[in-house]
């Protein structure tokens, strides 16, 4: 497994240049970022480019933590690079609180396979 992280700061850019080497289809980006950034995509658009093949996640968070530190304004992204694991995406709408269960179980029906 290979790891790296990186970090985009609103007016500042990229701490580092994008491990774009690391694309793949065993390829995972998780990106943690302030809320602002639903006004500005840009830095979602420069993970997309950089790395087409790999499932990228993302969510919205009160402080993105970057090392021993929590930022604000930024966006912390972890990019991992599997060596055998199969990497599967599944979503679904939750209708209310009602419908958590049967979102769970539609979610697992998505992810149900060999090897799994």
């Amino acid at each position: 497994m290979l790891h790296n992280t990186v970090n985009y700061w609103a007016g500042r850019g990229w701490d580092a240049p994008l491990p774009a080497t690391m694309d793949g289809p065993q390829t995972l980006v998780l990106a943690f970022a302030a809320s602002e950034f639903a006004d500005s995509p840009e830095p979602f658009g420069d993970l997309a480019a950089a790395f087409p093949q790999a499932m990228l996640v993302g969510c919205s968070t009160s402080g993105e933590i970057a090392g021993s530190r929590v930022h604000d304004t930024s966006v912390s992204v972890a990019v991992v690079r599997f060596e055998h694991t199969r990497l599967r995406r599944a979503f679904t709408v939750v209708n209310g609180v009602a419908d958590s269960f049967e979102a769970g179980a539609r979610l697992g029906s998505q992810l149900a396979g060999d090897g799994l």
